[in-house]
């Protein structure tokens, strides 16, 4: 259809009327917060449907994250479009009032749509063709070995270690006595830091030996007995993303999936959303005390998982209501000093200068005044940087994720296996971004990231 090939006006013309409804709806009711989830879910619908017009995979890291981003920062607004009940609303929730929440739908969706906007700049942009190319990167398979035998073998102990404790810690004393203590800093947690090298490593591992069934085979197994690991101590994000890493990664190298496993995936993505549900009591209480209906899974368990994790709506909600009222724009400021977390602090700051500026998470938790953590999410961290300009953030957002994760697929084309791993590396990292901080991404991508890359790429050009 035409209109699929002039998205950037439609999405404009769409962030034009939502502007309008927002000026001219002074008093919104729970109705008016459901036609504005039927705006979202018809946005997102039409992002995803014109990134595949344009020849992109569906089983991609793009659309991955995309509807991470989506649910995350608007998945309340899809239940209350159909008129659905869920326990964890946001109405009422420490405050929180209708018009706040209409408010914020209209902030996100706007931010969203310049998001894809921002994509499908790349998208128009980029010139490149794979059957004509010329130039065919050397063989980079051993490095990719070497350095992830390397890091796997140094990192797989503390990274099991760790995660037995958590589960253990988990199981007795509930989800968060893992949080009750300050985490160690510095050289304390020289092991924690060896361990964040290791599903890294796996994703090198698994590149290199793509074609070797049953290295590929353990690998796979690894990563889902850590799946399983995980939920059991109560996590959820970082067991979604290694599915979705072990997706993309199979979709790509292995086998393309069929139409026929993608029905499979809708459906095993409806019952990861009960299994997530159950996930969310074991949270709250610690696996030894959850009793069998805390374990059942209920007819809503998939709604109540979309509540939950469309609550991260709640940060950008009390952001918008602190800023500018009670504390300035930042101006930019979060993501510039997160830089500054590559400087150690050795005694030159009282207070490390990116705690201070850009750890959002903590700013609003003491703000709040409220005894846990509230996490953070990327819509409230652009509104708290540039207030109502907070759209151009997303529309660089989505340029630069866009071509992050399109990389993926034309290294893989151009068998550029170095690239692929430390984009794919990058995926593992930046698709925790939905409901995180922009600081946390700084160390992983200089001091995982980055480090793979440059061994494979150097060693290259050495011996070639």
């Amino acid at each position: 259809m035409v209109m699929f090939r002039h998205e950037k006006t439609v999405l404009i013309l769409l962030s034009i009327v939502y502007v309008i409804i927002g000026c001219t709806n002074k008093y919104p009711t729970i109705q008016s917060l459901g036609v504005m989830g039927w705006f979202g879910l018809g946005q997102l619908l039409f992002c995803i449907i014109s990134w595949l017009k344009r020849g992109n995979l569906f089983i991609s890291p793009y659309i991955i994250f995309l509807l991470c981003l989506y649910i995350f920062s608007f998945g309340q607004s899809f239940l209350w479009a159909f008129e659905l009940d869920f326990e964890r609303t946001l109405v009422d929730f420490y405050g929180v009032t209708i018009p706040q929440i209409f408010d914020a739908q209209i902030q996100a969706l706007i931010m969203l749509a310049f998001f894809h906007i921002g994509a499908s700049y790349w998208m128009t942009k980029r010139k490149v063709d794979y059957k004509n190319k010329m130039y065919k990167p050397r063989d980079c398979t051993p490095q990719l070995k070497q350095i992830g035998w390397l890091l796997f073998i140094v990192s797989v102990v503390p990274y099991t270690t760790t995660l037995i404790t958590k589960v253990i810690l988990s199981a007795t004393k509930g989800y968060g006595a893992l949080y009750a203590d300050e985490g160690p800093v510095g050289l304390d947690n020289l092991s924690g830091f060896i361990a964040d090298y290791c599903i890294p490593s796996v994703i090198c591992l698994f590149i290199a030996y793509k074609d070797n069934k049953g290295l590929r085979t353990f690998f796979v197994c690894f990563l889902l007995i850590n799946v399983l690991a995980i939920m059991a101590l109560g996590g959820r994000t970082n067991a979604v993303i290694i599915l979705a890493i072990l997706m993309v990664m199979y979709n790509y190298l292995v086998k393309r999936f069929t139409k026929k496993w993608l029905i499979a995936s809708m459906v095993g993505g409806f019952f990861l959303l009960q299994i997530l549900s159950a996930v969310a009591n074991i949270r709250n209480e610690g696996l030894s005390n959850v009793g069998k209906e805390g374990l059942q899974i209920e007819d809503n368990a998939a709604v109540e998982a979309i509540a939950e994790m469309g609550g991260t709506m709640f940060c950008q909600i009390k952001t918008m209501e602190l800023v500018p009222s009670h504390y300035p724009y930042r101006y930019g400021k979060s993501y510039i000093y997160a830089f500054t977390t590559l400087i150690p602090n050795v005694g030159f700051w009282k207070v490390h200068p990116a705690k201070k500026e850009s750890n959002l998470g903590e700013w609003l938790t003491d703000a709040l005044g409220l005894g846990y953590g509230t996490g953070f999410s990327m819509c409230a961290e652009a509104y708290a940087n540039f207030g109502y300009m907070c759209f151009l953030v997303f529309f660089f957002w989505g340029w630069f994720l866009s071509s992050v994760f399109g990389k993926i697929e034309t290294s893989t084309k151009s068998r550029d296996y170095a690239t692929m791993a430390f984009l794919m590396i990058l995926f593992w990292y930046f698709l925790k971004l939905p409901r995180n901080n922009f600081i946390n991404l700084i160390r992983p991508v200089f001091f995982v990231a980055g480090p793979i890359y440059l061994y494979c790429t150097k060693l290259k050009i050495r011996r070639h």
